[in-house]
């Protein structure tokens, strides 16, 4: 009966020994799940400022182009307005 009892607790030892070893799992899971989404949300995070900076990027660009072309535009009128003027002198 002694051995019984003996191997009885050695048992419920090496049970409470296991509840514990996977109570430190769950809860190392949890931390690791949580540290998951946490990169996560921080990736989309990145991900959507990387976005809007390209937005404003192109934007500005576009803003770049059109103001170079409004500048060509004016610097052809001025040529013309010259050229009128030299051509008013002349009759």
């Amino acid at each position: 009966m002694q051995r019984a009892d003996e191997a009885h607790a050695a048992l419920t030892a090496a049970h409470k020994d296991a509840l514990l070893e996977l109570g430190e799992l769950r809860a190392t899971i949890r931390f690791q799940k949580l540290a998951l989404e946490e990169r996560e949300r921080q990736a989309a995070e990145l991900r959507a400022d990387r976005d809007r900076a390209r937005e404003e990027r192109d934007q500005s660009r576009a803003e770049n182009k059109s103001l170079k072309r409004e500048n060509r535009v004016m610097k052809l009128i001025l040529i013309v307005e010259g050229i009128s003027r030299v051509v008013n002198i002349f009759r």
